[in-house]
C-alpha cells in the first residue's frame, strides 16, 4: 500500500461500457413505443369524482346496520337472547336505507323464537318450584 490512510482515494476512470453489438441470430435495438398512445397517460379513464357526500353517509350507516344485524344476531343465538330483537331492528334500519340485510334478519328471528321459548321454559321452572311441596322432606 503506497498510500497514506488520511490521503484521499484517486478516483477512478469512469465505466466504459461496450456499444451494443449484434449478433448473427440477434434483432436490432429494440423500439421504444411500438404502440401509439393516447393523448393523456390513462386515456382510456375518466376523471375520479368524490361520492355525494349525504350518499355517502348513508351507504355507510345502511352497511353498518347491516353489519350489526348480522353480529347481533349470532350473538343472540349463541349468548344472549336478550340481544336477537336488536338484530331485527338493525335489519329493518339497512332495509330502509337499500343495503339487504336478509342474514341478520332471520339470525334475529331465530334469536326472538330461542328467547321466547327461554321465557316459557323459566315460567314454567318457577310454576313448578312454587308448585312442589317440600313439608314432608323435613
Amino acid at each position: 500500500m503506497s498510500q497514506s490512510p488520511y490521503q484521499p482515494y484517486e478516483p477512478q476512470p469512469p465505466y466504459r461500457q461496450e456499444p451494443y453489438q449484434q449478433g448473427p441470430y440477434q434483432q436490432g435495438p429494440y423500439q421504444q413505443h411500438p404502440y401509439q398512445e393516447g393523448p393523456y397517460p390513462g386515456a382510456g379513464y375518466g376523471p375520479a369524482t368524490p361520492p355525494a357526500h349525504g350518499h355517502d353517509r348513508a351507504s355507510a350507516d345502511a352497511s353498518s346496520a347491516a353489519t350489526l344485524s348480522i353480529i347481533f344476531g349470532v350473538v343472540g343465538i349463541v349468548l344472549l337472547p336478550i340481544l336477537a330483537p336488536l338484530a331485527v331492528w338493525q335489519a329493518n334500519k339497512a332495509e330502509k336505507l337499500g343495503t339487504p340485510a336478509t342474514a341478520g334478519k332471520v339470525l334475529g328471528w331465530v334469536g326472538v323464537a330461542l328467547l321466547v321459548v327461554y321465557l316459557l321454559l323459566a315460567v314454567l321452572l318457577v310454576v313448578f318450584l312454587a308448585n312442589l311441596d317440600l313439608s314432608g322432606v323435613y
